[in-house]
């Protein structure tokens, strides 16, 4: 569920994994088509099925990273016709390890918050 664009010229979204710790982009995946949902409730939603993304974040030792684990953000964007992307928001940080876990959701917050 994301907002409506406050550019009407914004029809896509675009996910970007950030590093967390220097807060810079690390890659990038999309365009993806954004849609309105069913029901008038003024939200969004993207098909995203089968997107993959891989980077290099810095390794990190130590405190919450313990072994080692890599802490990354992952920020949704919509693209605007002329190409400027418009952060909707992004996620808390994402602690990456080697170690299985279980899958988990991370909400996807406006910045700030």
């Amino acid at each position: 569920d994301l907002p409506l664009p406050t550019d009407e010229s914004a029809k896509e979204l675009v996910i970007t994994l950030m590093d967390d710790e220097h807060e810079r982009e690390l890659q990038r995946v999309g365009p993806f088509t954004a849609r309105e949902q069913k029901g008038g409730r003024q939200l969004v939603m993207a098909e995203c099925v089968g997107a993959r993304v891989f980077a290099h974040a810095p390794l990190q030792f130590g405190g919450d990273a313990k072994e080692g684990a890599m802490f990354v953000r992952v920020a949704i964007s919509y693209m605007r016709a002329s190409g400027v992307l418009d952060q909707i928001g992004v996620t808390e940080p994402i602690k990456v390890t080697w170690r299985t876990a279980a899958k988990k959701y991370y909400e996807i917050r406006p910045r700030g918050r």
